[in-house]
């Protein structure tokens, strides 16, 4: 399993979890007096330990979230991807087309697009594809930023209130809402090309290991 721990497993763990964590105690430093007096070094472990458990409920809330995603997105990126394509950028309709009548020469004309993109996973863990494993933790990784971008505006409106915002002018207020907001457009935009990167990715490797496969069966006598 440990081959499988990529750099961006970590990240799309602690990176979100230690900044949600920093947040909280920036709108809402009250809290701190809360914990008990203790070592620096001991405080530094906590923290940290805090950061992942966090990052791991930040984890869990952006795969909850993950239909409504979909949504705005128009859709599920494998189920576009193999019914009317991602775009010309991504993946077009030609493309689309042709590997579902490959992947379906496999499973039968019945089988759903469900299957067939599962299919079409199986293929390329059997090739080993690395650009899809990293594909995929990026995706992980951004989905993961969108949800911390949601607490992030949350958390700063609710400190407005009951926080350090509240003995601020309602301007300072306005000045973090605006770019936390353009963070979660942002990371909302870059969640979806790594998604769509991610499903061209397994239907490419998914294409090339039937072709693969043809050639082998043909080439017996």
């Amino acid at each position: 399993m440990t081959d499988k721990f990529e750099l961006y497993d970590v990240l799309a763990i602690l990176v979100p979890g230690i900044l949600v964590t920093y947040i909280c105690v920036f709108c809402f430093p009250n809290v701190l007096s809360l914990v008990p007096k203790m070592g620096d070094t001991l405080n530094a472990l906590a923290f940290t330990a805090l950061g992942i458990l966090i990052g791991q409920i930040v984890q869990a809330l952006s795969s909850s979230l993950e239909p409504l995603l979909f949504k705005s997105w128009g859709g599920k990126p494998s189920t576009l991807a193999l019914t009317n394509g991602l775009g010309e950028r991504y993946w077009s309709a030609a493309e689309a087309k042709r590997v579902r009548a490959k992947l379906t020469s496999n499973l039968g004309a019945d089988a759903s697009t469900e299957a067939l993109f599962r299919l079409a996973m199986q293929l390329a863990e059997k090739k080993g594809s690395i650009r899809a494993t990293k594909f995929n933790a990026l995706y992980a990784y951004h989905r993961a930023l969108i949800v911390l971008s949601l607490i992030a505006l949350f958390v700063t409106e609710a400190s407005a209130f009951v926080g350090t915002l509240s003995t601020r002018p309602k301007s300072t207020l306005v000045l973090l809402v605006i770019p936390v907001t353009a963070m979660f457009l942002l990371f909302w935009n870059r969640c979806r090309q790594r998604a769509f990167y991610y499903v061209r990715e397994i239907l490419q490797v998914a294409e090339n290991a039937v072709d693969d496969a043809k050639v082998t069966a043909s080439a017996k006598p």
